[in-house]
């Protein structure tokens, strides 16, 4: 009896020392868009009661108040709030929504505009922009990232496709000189690929887009290369890339799976 508890026990420890050493690990950290890890060590993040990383759809930053907002599969969809490492600190899970024949497996990108309102820039009820694998995306909230009558055209660099993208990001505005009199106003959006480049584009304003101004996601700048977090290791998978435009950090969640 005491051999079999003995054995028991040993062969328990080792299943338990397993299952730790092959749990799933959440991992978030701080750099630019060519260095995810340039401004801050990787560290862990951790998602709401009753989700799991395996339920994000995307993760994104609004600048403007430091808010992370991270988009869940499942129904009804939902959406949460909070910071870098409690993505349901400020507010819990709430319901938002996706247009009638898109999965949020359709998505490529989720990212947040935190010039919302500017004048000939962006509506004041397009924070949120989404991209999917189709070539289209859409602008409207946080809860309703999208309106029927606001869906645009998208490319990504050249030589890239739809399926090649891991995560796409806003950062601010930028001043489009065309001529010594006129400029224009634009977000750039990032759109990091899997071959380990990143190019930049112009993302046209909503007067633009009234008249099908199409975003070419290299208009900006060309594919360049990125480093990979610090502590990165085969068959870890990146959840979201977000951009905080006050700050001018770029924030990556992945995580290390089974």
């Amino acid at each position: 009896m005491k051999r079999n508890t003995l054995t028991y026990c040993g062969f328990l420890a080792t299943c338990v020392l397993s299952s730790l050493s092959h749990a799933e690990e959440l991992w978030v950290t701080a750099g630019t868009t060519e260095d995810l890890s340039a401004r801050r060590a990787p560290y862990h993040f951790v998602v709401p009661d009753g989700k799991s990383a395996g339920d994000i759809v995307d993760i994104a930053i609004d600048g403007k108040n430091n808010t992370c907002f991270v988009w869940f599969r499942g129904s009804p969809r939902q959406v949460s709030a909070g910071s870098s490492d409690n993505l349901g600190k400020y507010r819990k899970p709430y319901t938002s929504s996706f247009p009638e024949n898109y999965d949020s497996g359709d998505v490529v990108g989720i990212a947040i505009n935190e010039k919302a309102g500017d004048t000939g820039y962006s509506r004041t009820d397009e924070t949120t922009f989404v991209f999917f694998r189709d070539g289209r995306y859409t602008a409207g909230t946080t809860d309703q990232p999208y309106q029927p009558e606001r869906f645009y055209r998208y490319v990504p660099a050249d030589g890239k496709s739809y399926d090649d993208i891991v995560a796409i990001a806003m950062d601010g505005d930028f001043e489009i000189k065309k001529s010594s009199q006129v400029s224009s106003v634009h977000l750039v959006a990032y759109a990091w690929y899997r071959d380990g480049t990143v190019s930049a584009g112009f993302m046209p304003t909503y007067i633009d887009r009234s008249y099908g101004a199409m975003a070419k996601l290299d208009s900006y700048r060309k594919p360049y290369n990125y480093k990979l977090p610090k502590n990165w290791k085969p068959g870890m998978e990146i959840l979201g890339i977000g951009i905080d435009g006050e700050n001018n950090h770029v924030y990556t969640w992945y995580r290390t799976k089974d």
